[in-house]
């Protein structure tokens, strides 16, 4: 998977995103592991979730080390991206509940 290029716009340079190097890290991490194409995960319940292209299953342990960030600084910053609109944790939604 290190195949590959993304395209990012000049205009990023003027989200509050960039302003805060965690965030702007951590977004640029769930870019680049984002599916680009349709796939599957197997969860460990046995259960198999459909991964649409651009959405990405992950924990923050995954994200920290992926990332270089600590722990603390992935939750922060997946706060901060979820304020900012940049992405949507809609584990709830798929589980159901």
């Amino acid at each position: 998977m290190s195949d590959g290029f993304i395209k990012l716009h000049r205009k990023s340079m003027e989200s509050a995103i960039w302003q805060n190097p965690n965030d702007w890290r951590l977004a640029c991490t769930l870019i680049f592991k984002a599916n680009w194409k349709p796939g599957v995960f197997q969860a460990r319940s046995g259960d198999v979730l459909p991964v649409d292209r651009g959405e990405i299953i992950t924990s923050i342990p995954s994200l920290a080390k992926a990332s270089g960030l600590s722990y603390q600084s992935v939750r922060t910053s997946l706060t901060h991206l979820e304020k900012a609109n940049f992405l949507l944790d809609d584990l709830m939604l798929r589980i159901g509940k």
